[in-house]
């Protein structure tokens, strides 16, 4: 991307979502950070020291169709286009046996990692099609292929979100955008993994290493990814 490209994030906020957005911009990128928490997008604005010009925030629940739809209208109105689109929205629950789980728990992982990647897709997808290199991106876990005891309504909820991006990468086969997955098993946020290394701590991903994949995947180098699996956590 010769221009600085335009990013966006949905779930900006998350130490996922920070990382990223310190990380591109340190490219000086257009960066569209949004978040249901209107607090912390304004403390990451003035973290990450981008110029206004560079930078568009808003707090938006995309588990509402309505609201991604004004989310793209927003970066259109703001930046004209659109290059890269992540989704990092979503919680986990877990602890429970299937039966034990009720049908609102199951209903609110679907909400936070399926239907607001349907959202957002659907509603930028006609700005990604206008880029050279149109990228989207979700961070899921291998939860989604290999479910553990007491976590149905996430392991449920990231295999369907896969199974959209894993769609949708072979709808825009042989075009100029890609969609590709980075599955993660615990996010580092507190350095544990260096500060006390166990096998169990072995294979966690600090914020920093997705921002960097994701910085990778973004390039011009990583065109002929697509519809892939990336695992971040070491050996399987």
């Amino acid at each position: 991307m010769e221009n600085p490209p335009v990013i966006v994030i949905a779930g900006a906020t998350s130490p996922t979502g920070q990382a990223i957005a310190r990380r591109f911009a340190r490219e000086s990128a257009f960066l569209a950070l949004f978040s249901r928490d209107i607090e912390k997008l304004s403390r990451l604005s003035q973290a990450i020291g981008l110029p206004s010009t560079h930078l568009l925030t808003a707090a938006l629940d995309f588990r509402m169709a309505e609201a991604a739809k004004q989310a793209a209208a927003i970066v259109q109105a703001t930046f004209g286009r659109c290059d890269v689109l992540i989704n990092l929205v979503g919680g986990w629950l877990g602890g429970k046996t299937i039966e034990e789980f009720d049908s609102v728990d199951y209903a609110s992982m679907l909400d936070q990692h399926f239907w607001t990647t349907l959202h957002l897709v659907r509603a930028f997808l006609p700005l990604l099609r206008l880029s050279r290199r149109g990228r989207v991106l979700i961070v899921s876990s291998p939860s989604a292929s290999l479910p553990p005891a007491q976590s149905a309504p996430y392991a449920i909820a990231k295999a369907a979100q896969e199974t959209l991006l894993l769609t949708l990468a072979q709808e825009i086969k042989g075009t100029s955008l890609t969609a590709n997955i980075l599955r993660v098993n615990t996010i580092d946020t507190q350095g544990i993994r260096h500060k006390e290394p166990s096998p169990k701590t072995a294979s966690w991903t600090t914020p920093e290493e997705i921002a960097e994949t994701i910085a990778f995947l973004c390039s011009e180098s990583a065109q002929m990814i697509n519809g892939a699996r990336i695992p971040l956590y070491g050996s399987p």
